[in-house]
């Protein structure tokens, strides 16, 4: 990762808390800017002035996290800029891991490219690792299950958790969560989708529930102590 470099410290220094409300939601876009160069730059900005600074976005930290979904979308899968955008994003995180993992857990299904990108960036970080894990088994587990429909919190907490479980972060924490997971997956998830009443046509949307789950279960990393 490319650190802040100077112009970018001073730069935050000098913008006042009421200057960045309206800064940085009209900043971000620019990460899509046709020249590479500016758009890169535009990426680091983003990333120097939340830096240090991220606490005084609680305002509108959900505002900011919804231009940052969009225009992570429209960027390419190998464009260098995700890595800056996304070292941005993770200290909003730092700083609003609640509000952040909240607003992601209510979005649509199914999970998009853009979220699940967050979801790794924020467990990669060794710093809330635990916290993201902890949230999204918190939230399987502990959730009423619908009877009739599937349970959209639920699926979009499953879909998370099987992007992140083979991260290196994560793997790293399996001596601890390792059978945590394994029998939230076993006795929980499987009951999530609930039973659909018919002509509803979710047919689609529940065959993506049992795959995110099989998914997650076929990326749980084998455990030391399994034969």
């Amino acid at each position: 990762p490319i650190p802040c470099v100077p112009w970018q410290s001073q730069t935050s220094g000098h913008v006042s808390e009421k200057e960045m409300t309206t800064l940085l939601p009209f900043l971000i876009p620019g990460i899509n800017d046709s020249s590479e160069e500016a758009a890169y730059g535009t990426a680091q900005m983003f990333k120097g002035l939340v830096k240090g600074r991220a606490n005084e976005t609680s305002e509108y930290v959900e505002k900011l996290l919804d231009v940052i979904l969009s225009e992570l979308k429209k960027l390419a899968k190998d464009s260098p800029v995700i890595e800056e955008v996304l070292g941005g994003t993770c200290l909003l995180g730092e700083a609003h891991f609640n509000t952040i993992m909240t607003h992601l857990l209510g979005l649509r299904l199914p999970v998009s490219r853009e979220a699940k990108l967050i979801y790794c960036a924020l467990a990669a970080d060794e710093r809330l690792t635990t916290q993201v894990l902890d949230r999204l088994l918190d939230v399987i587990n502990t959730n009423p299950i619908q009877k009739l429909e599937i349970t959209p919190l639920v699926c979009v907490a499953t879909s998370a958790l099987s992007t992140i479980l083979s991260l290196p972060a994560v793997e790293g924490l399996m001596d601890k969560y390792y059978f945590t997971i394994f029998s939230t997956l076993v006795t929980r998830i499987g009951t999530a989708a609930g039973k659909l009443p018919k002509g509803k046509g979710k047919a689609v949307t529940k065959k993506k529930k049992v795959t995110d789950c099989v998914a997650a279960r076929l990326r749980l990393p084998r455990h030391t102590g399994d034969r």
